[in-house]
């Protein structure tokens, strides 16, 4: 099993809010992809979820690294990427169902070998040069941080840098807590064995 796309460039959301803040991402292969949305849709129905993924719409997708970039410099970003991806030697990822207690929510996790870690690096480090600093992206990020997190906000454009770096394919927002038996019957119920695909 392989990726299509190695990294893609994406649009977060097409409000006024994200306007030009970019997600570059690997998208999963088929199979995951489509296994995503399935566990998405059951979830957001059952749970209340404030999306649901899909195939032309909040593609499941693994973030490397969330971006404000201008219009003007997205084709030398392209560029960049492109010469990050060529050299990158993409192995094997594994992912497996997982709770995320700081956000309540489910996400299928996704496994962090050296070769993703060093991908994440060398993306950030490549194209940070081109973050649009007037953007104010603390805006587009709500969650509980810790210190650590606001300061990567502050000197990245984005909280999951270097050691926040946790991959994983979100399968919704949801619009309520879950009870610890809900996540637990949801997990169960899921039937997601752990898998591993080579991009």
């Amino acid at each position: 099993m392989s990726y299509d796309v190695g990294v893609k460039l994406s649009k977060m959301a097409k409000t006024k809010l994200y306007k030009n803040y970019w997600d570059i991402v690997i998208l999963p292969p088929a199979d995951i992809r489509d296994a995503a949305i399935s566990l998405s849709r059951n979830m957001a129905r059952k749970y209340g979820g404030k999306f649901i993924l899909g195939k032309q719409r909040f593609l499941p997708h693994i973030s490397l690294y969330h971006i404000p970039v201008r219009e003007k410099d997205l084709s030398e970003v392209f560029r960049v990427l492109r010469e990050v991806v060529n050299r990158t030697k993409f192995r094997e990822l594994g992912v497996k169902l997982e709770k995320v207690p700081l956000w309540n929510t489910v996400w299928l996790g996704v496994s962090n070998p050296p070769w993703l870690k060093q991908l994440h690096r060398e993306v950030v480090k490549a194209i940070d040069e081109f973050r649009d600093k007037s953007f104010r992206v603390e805006r587009t990020w709500n969650g509980k941080f810790s210190q650590f997190h606001h300061r990567n906000i502050k000197r990245y454009g984005s909280p999951f840098i270097e050691s926040a770096f946790h991959p994983h394919i979100t399968l919704t927002s949801l619009k309520r807590e879950m009870a610890e038996k809900e996540i637990a019957e949801f997990m169960k119920s899921a039937q997601f064995n752990p898998k591993r695909f080579k991009v």
